[in-house]
Order: structure tokens, then sequence, then C-alpha cells
């Protein structure tokens, strides 16, 4: 049997389909997609947050984490992460976190940087490696989640080119403290790093339940719904 999720903006043509899926295949329609692969799907007016909250927890408390200090960046702007003579440690334990937190940016682009950074000495790691990957699950005790308005806007470099060579794209200078891409390619102080993780929607949950506020999302935006093939014969 496959778990399959359904999701558009138009409830109607998402319908439709399970419906024809179901004349294919024998199904059971379980509603309203709640949690899935570790992810947990929270509803509000306008919009969703995804959330790999308990995935945190279960990881925090496997690596003995759990009352660890939280912090407020992943990444010190003077951190370790980088070649150095040091003593070396198990390899082992430090994949195990990289490789944790490497699902996790699923819903957190915001620790991106430090793990594809910590990525590149798995071979020989070292105890400031260590230390490293160690601050990061710190950080995510805070526990912040994806908000799902947030735009992801997919424009093929040639196409940028030649929009500004025929001047229909004009560029624009950028400030260091609004180039949002430094989240992702270097250590920022924590209220620069703040503002861009709001900017790419990691915020703090609505207070509201998991299924407090499900119709009013569903007249405004995308719905989600989790459907399981099942095989015959």
């Amino acid at each position: 049997m496959d778990d399959i999720i359904v999701t558009g903006s138009n409830p109607s043509h998402d319908s439709e389909l399970v419906l024809q899926l179901g004349n294919e295949f024998a199904m059971i329609d379980l509603g309203l997609l709640h949690f899935f692969l570790g992810i947990e799907v929270k509803y509000f007016e306008g919009g969703i947050h995804l959330s790999q909250s308990k995935y945190v927890v279960e990881l925090l408390a496997k690596i003995e984490m759990t009352l660890a200090k939280a912090v407020a960046t992943p990444l010190a702007q003077e951190h370790g992460l980088r070649e150095a003579v040091g003593s070396l440690i198990d390899a082992s334990l430090c994949r195990m976190i990289v490789e944790s937190l490497q699902y996790l940016t699923l819903t957190r682009p915001d620790i991106t940087h430090v793990v594809n950074l910590a990525s590149q000495f798995m071979q020989s790691p070292n105890i400031e490696h260590l230390q490293g990957v160690k601050r990061s699950l710190r950080y995510i005790k805070v526990n912040p989640v994806m908000h799902a308005r947030t735009k992801h806007v997919e424009m093929n470099y040639h196409f940028v080119r030649e929009k500004m060579a025929k001047g229909q794209l004009l560029t624009q200078f950028v400030r260091f403290k609004e180039q949002l891409a430094d989240i992702h390619t270097k250590a920022l102080t924590k209220q620069v790093f703040s503002g861009f993780r709001n900017k790419l929607g990691v915020i703090v949950p609505p207070l509201t339940s998991l299924r407090g506020s499900v119709e009013g999302s569903l007249k405004t935006d995308g719905t989600c719904r989790r459907n399981r093939s099942i095989e015959a014969g």
C-alpha cells in the first residue's frame, strides 16, 4: 500500500482527482492531512504551517540534549566548522546528527547553511565540528515552523539574463542588511538572522489547535488531502 497526498488551490479539482483515482484503484480517503512522514500540518485562516516538532523532540532526546540551553542562531559568527587541526572524534555521531538535520531542512530552511557547511567535514570530523553541529541542535529547540504562504520562485539564470538584455528587468543595488540569500551562505548576527528568518516564512506557529481553524483555511487557500491506495489482489 502507498500513501498519496493530493493538494491544490481548487478543492473541487482535488475531489475530482480523488474520485478518478478511486475508480482505478482501491483507496481509502483519510481526509485532511495532519501528519505525514514526521511533518505536522496545522491549518489557520489564510494558509497552513508545516512543522517537524515531534521529530525535533525525538532527535534532541536521542542525542541527550533535551535540557541543553537554547541559542538564537544556528551558527556562531566565529565558528569552528572549517578544516583545522583538532582532536578527531568518532564520525558516526557527527554524521548521524548532520543527516538528521538535513531532513529537518524540509521545514527549516534557516539551518540550511550550517547543515551544508558541516556536511563538508564528515569524512574526518573533529571536536570543533561536533560542537558546531550541537549548537544547531540547541538552536532548533526554539522550534519555529515553516509558513506555507512563503513564495518559492524558480527563475532560470539564462531567462533572467535575456530579460535584462531586453530591458524588461532592471537590477538594483541591495544593501548588505537586505541580502536575504546571506542566511544560506554565511554566519549572521542575531538581529540580521532573525529578520531574514522571518522573511523566509519560518515563524512561531499560531496558538490554534490542530483542527481548530480548518474550515476557514479551506475557503482562502489550497487544501491538503491524504489518501491511501491499496493494491488489489
